[in-house]
Order: structure tokens, then C-alpha cells, then sequence
């Protein structure tokens, strides 16, 4: 994924400089900046990581207690010669209802943690533009 990135930045960084030929070219100046690499690798962005993890860890928990309880169900369907017909369909009810509400906590999880990453990252993220604005000036861009 890194690599594709860093092929479209090398693209259209030799694409502007083949536009910007002659004196044009020895004017432009030019600078390619990885704001989400400068934003996850800071101290700050590294706190909000461990955070962010956290989220992620809670929504598996939940996740994975519901998928057990499907197996455990679809485990114990496999014995349907043990079971009565009553029995069975309860556990193919069981499963069916375990099987949507994994469905909407998966839906659930991933907005969550979208937002919550979002809500995180905001403030390291402005302070990584105020940087590279500082940036731009110091260099009279």
C-alpha cells in the first residue's frame, strides 16, 4: 500500500516537473509530505494509537463472544440426531439471531471506530497543518 502511494507521489511529482520546464522549473519548488505518516509516528498521534487500539480491542471482544456463540449453536445443530426437532429449531433461531446481531455490531463497530479515530486524530491533524504551513512560509512558498 506504501509502495502505491509512494509510486502516484513519485508520478505526479515527475509529471509537474516535465509541466514547469526552462526558467519555469528552476523556479518551482517542490515538496511531498506524508501527513498521516507525520501524524501517527508523532508522540501525540503514538498516545492516540494506544487509544484507538483500545477501541478496536472492546468491539473484538464483543465480536468474538457473538461468533462463539454461533459456533457453539452451529456445534451443537452437527448433533442433530441427539436433539428434538423443538431443540434444533431453537438453535437454528439461535443462530440466525446471533447471526444478525453480529451483522449490526459489525456495522456498529466500524462506524465507531471510524468516527473515533477521526475524533482522535483532529487535533494532531491540525497541528501537523499548522506545521507544514509554518513550513511553506519559513521557505516563501
Amino acid at each position: 500500500m506504501k509502495q502505491n502511494v509512494r509510486m502516484v507521489r513519485a508520478a505526479v511529482l515527475v509529471a509537474g516537473m516535465m509541466a514547469f520546464s526552462g526558467i519555469g522549473y528552476a523556479q518551482c519548488k517542490i515538496a511531498v509530505v506524508d501527513m498521516q505518516e507525520a501524524v501517527t509516528t508523532s508522540n501525540e498521534g503514538k498516545a492516540k494509537a494506544e487509544l484507538f487500539d483500545a477501541r478496536v480491542a472492546e468491539w473484538k471482544g464483543k465480536i468474538d463472544k457473538i461468533q462463539a456463540d454461533i459456533d457453539t449453536a452451529q456445534a451443537k445443530s452437527k448433533q442433530s440426531t441427539l436433539l428434538s426437532q423443538t431443540a434444533m429449531a431453537d438453535l437454528q433461531k439461535t443462530i440466525r439471531d446471533k447471526g444478525s446481531e453480529l451483522t449490526r455490531m459489525q456495522e456498529d463497530a466500524q462506524k465507531d471506530v471510524e468516527e473515533y479515530r477521526d475524533t482522535l486524530l483532529s487535533p494532531v491533524m491540525k497541528v501537523a497543518d499548522e506545521v507544514l504551513r509554518l513550513a511553506q512560509t519559513n521557505a516563501g512558498w
